[in-house]
C-alpha cells in the first residue's frame, strides 16, 4: 500500500490512511499520509473506510484484502452498502475469484443483481467508468 500512497502522493492526490491501534504500534503507520486517522480495531477500520469511499476497487493483494473487499459485496447483497465494487485484476489475479462467484450464481446461491453489481477489470478507465455508472442493486426482502 505504500507504493500506490506514494503513487498518489507525487500525482497531487490526497492519502487517506486508516489504520489500528495496534498496527500503529507496531510500527505501520505511514508519515506521509494527509488524512492519517487511527481506530481501535480491524471492524472499525472497515467500517470507516467504507463510509469514506466513494467504492472500494480491490488491487492484488492477499487475505486481508479479500477479506474486506467480500464484506463490502456482501453488504451490497444485505442493502448496508450502495457503493461499486470492482476488482483490478491484473495480469488475471482475481481470474479464479470471478469463476468462484459465477459458480455460486450457476448454482443458485449468490442472484444475478447482485453478481452483476460486482466488476472485474485491467482497465482502469473502465473501473473508473463502472464507478460512475453504478447503480446499486435492491436488497433482499425476506
Amino acid at each position: 500500500m505504500r507504493v500506490v500512497a506514494d503513487g498518489v502522493l507525487e500525482n497531487g492526490g490526497i492519502v487517506h490512511g486508516i489504520i489500528t491501534e495496534e498496527l500503529k504500534d507496531r510500527g505501520a503507520a505511514y508519515e506521509k499520509v494527509q488524512d492519517f486517522r487511527v481506530v481501535e480495531n480491524m471492524n472499525k477500520r472497515k467500517d470507516v473506510m467504507m463510509e469514506l469511499a466513494d467504492g472500494m476497487v480491490a488491487l492484488p493483494g492477499s487475505i486481508g484484502t479479500l477479506e474486506e473487499i467480500s464484506q463490502a459485496i456482501s453488504w451490497t447483497a444485505i442493502g448496508d452498502n450502495a457503493k461499486p465494487v470492482a476488482f483490478y485484476n491484473y495480469d488475471g489475479f482475481y481470474d479464479n475469484l470471478d469463476k468462484l462467484l459465477k459458480r455460486m450464481n450457476k448454482d443458485d446461491f449468490l442472484e444475478d443483481i447482485y453478481l452483476d453489481a460486482i466488476y472485474f477489470e485491467t482497465d482502469f478507465d473502465k473501473i473508473l467508468q463502472f464507478m460512475k455508472e453504478y447503480q446499486a442493486p435492491a436488497y433482499r426482502e425476506y
